[in-house]
């Protein structure tokens, strides 16, 4: 079950909202997801329902998952919405990971937000999309030309074994070459025709 457009727009939005509210009241303080939410989220106590996070807990559940896997996941998912959202906000944040606690916190550097403008960030996004098509392009030539040297080396191949052949064929006159007779063991088989012959050729000897 993926996480539907309007719960998507719905989460961002609310996240947008807590960051603002917490660079305009408190500055440059670090800040995680778990101080925009007020509490531990994932945590024992901490209850999904009723919060505007809910559908990522939700969704976790309708996969399957047990109540302690389904915080995690919809943890990791609350943290990687609000990365995100910070990326994108025109003010200029320094992420900080602190390894004691497994968090990854946000600082604003106190500078105005940057003046976005949108004819230079269309030009950017058409120059990514131009690189991007190189790329792909310049890798399909690459597997075409490999393509094309192991269809060839398959060619070389076949051309030497059918050399190979007619040379073996004129060595022998072009007469495949036989094994002599006997060479191969036959599983005996006697017929009824066989038998006769063997019983009466006995009967012949006796007498």
């Amino acid at each position: 079950m993926a996480l539907s457009k309007p719960d998507r727009r719905k989460i961002n939005a609310f996240l947008q909202t807590c960051v603002d509210q917490w660079r305009e009241n408190n500055g440059a303080k670090p800040f995680s997801i778990h101080d925009l939410m007020g509490g531990t989220v994932g945590g024992p106590d901490w209850q999904w329902e009723g919060t505007e996070l809910y559908p990522l807990w939700q969704r976790e559940k309708h996969k399957g998952k047990r109540d302690h896997k389904a915080n995690e996941y919809a943890l990791k998912a609350a943290r990687n919405m609000l990365k995100q959202i910070v990326f994108r906000d025109p003010h200029n944040y320094v992420s900080e990971v602190k390894p004691e606690q497994k968090l990854r916190f946000f600082i604003w550097d106190g500078q105005p937000p940057k003046i976005v403008d949108p004819e230079e960030e269309e030009e950017k996004r058409r120059e990514a999309q131009r690189q991007r098509s190189r790329k792909a392009f310049a890798a399909k030539k690459q597997r075409e030309a490999i393509e094309a040297k192991d269809a060839a080396k398959k060619e070389a191949e076949k051309l030497a074994a059918k050399k190979a052949k007619r040379a073996a064929a004129k060595k022998t006159g072009g007469r495949k070459k036989f094994s002599p007779r006997g060479s191969r063991k036959r599983p005996l088989v006697v017929t009824k025709k066989k038998r006769r012959r063997i019983v009466k050729k006995d009967v012949d000897g006796n007498r």
